[in-house]
């Protein structure tokens, strides 16, 4: 599915939905021209939070679970969604930032062995009805990397600083009571899964992060 898109109020130039919501309808060059400004938006005002390139978040799409990352206040603020549906086909789409400049691409899909989505599909039956509720006072971190989980036939989603977090916790600078400790686990598990079975995971993008910082 291609990123929705619009036509910029003053010029008329086609721009991705996502820009025109940032910038009160304008492409970028008519957004910097109006504020008067000498260089481009900085990355952190275009791409903060910005919607998922994929957004078919309804069951009867047939998408069972989508997981958004992004690496919050980070030089690189590359972010992706991945999304897996219930016949198994693996969806991700990729806003690049540092390498590609806010280039979106969506990757090739892959397939989900028989056995591997009958165990997604039990990660997801094991969410409570509540969702993950229980930890959202935990998330209060808005400035480290983020992941998203989004369960349609659940009709949840729960944003969470899932790294800050497993590391406080793994240096006893937090504590979960029993509840909160069976979700985290969970939500680790169910992200765990994602990434690795997404055509782009994070392990790979933190390799090409290093090739590139010499």
């Amino acid at each position: 599915m291609p990123p929705e898109k619009t036509a910029c109020k003053r010029c008329g130039t086609a721009i991705l939905q996502i820009t025109a919501d940032l910038t009160e309808g304008r492409c970028m060059p008519c957004a910097n021209a109006m504020a008067g400004a000498k260089e481009p938006f900085p990355d952190y005002v275009r791409e903060r939070n910005p919607e998922p390139i994929l957004n078919h978040l309804h069951p009867e799409d047939g998408v069972i679970l989508s997981v958004v990352y992004h690496p919050g206040w980070a030089p690189d603020l590359t972010s992706w969604t991945t999304q897996i549906s219930g016949n198994g086909i693996v969806n991700q789409g990729v806003r690049w930032s540092r390498m590609r400049r806010g280039e979106e691409e969506l990757l090739e899909s892959v397939i989900l062995e028989p056995s591997k989505l009958t165990e997604i599909q039990q990660l997801i039956a094991d969410c409570p009805p509540g969702g993950f509720q229980p930890l959202e006072t935990a998330a209060c971190i808005d400035d480290v990397a983020n992941v998203s989980l989004t369960i349609p036939t659940k009709k949840f989603r729960i944003d969470l600083p899932y790294f800050h977090l497993a590391h406080d916790l793994k240096n006893g600078r937090r504590r979960f009571d029993d509840v909160q400790t069976s979700l985290f686990s969970l939500f680790g598990r169910i992200w765990s899964f994602a990434d690795q079975h997404a055509p782009y995971s994070l392990r790979e993008h933190q390799k090409v992060q290093a090739s590139h910082s010499f």
